[in-house]
């Protein structure tokens, strides 16, 4: 049986991978980092990088608090071995690094770098657009 009918017949949904690798698939350097340099071209295609400030920033939060790299994009927290206390962890690191109070609620319903990521930015231009308004 391949691994993912495997985990979608164990596993609920929510805590079902998208997509499953060996993790001898992906090269590592040294410091446990992905080795870009040691990756097929099909397998670096995959990797999406931080196309701003705030994708990085929820990246790196995500890998420094599963003690790996940055996740990319894609990846989703819970996914990755994220659970509820964790969560909580990230949305006060976030918190603390952005001044933005993400709700829990709305980091469990989101979940990915992606989409945390464009919630934290379209809160940061709200909160920027009320204090310019406030200004006038």
């Amino acid at each position: 049986m391949p691994l993912d009918d495997h985990l979608t017949d164990h596993l609920p949904p929510h805590e079902t991978p998208t997509q499953a690798r060996r993790p001898d698939d992906r090269p590592l350097a040294p410091g446990g980092a992905l080795d870009r340099d040691q990756l097929p071209a099909d397998v670096e295609d995959e990797v999406e990088q931080p196309r701003t400030p705030m994708e990085a920033l929820v990246a790196s939060v995500f890998g420094e608090l599963l003690g790996r790299p940055p996740a990319q994009l894609d990846e989703d927290f819970f996914a990755l071995g994220g659970h509820s206390m964790l969560a909580v962890r990230a949305v006060h690191e976030i918190a603390e690094k952005t001044g933005i109070e993400l709700e829990l609620e709305t980091f469990f319903d989101l979940e990915t770098v992606e989409d945390i990521a464009a919630e934290l930015d379209r809160l940061l231009a709200t909160v920027e657009r009320v204090t310019h308004e406030g200004e006038i």
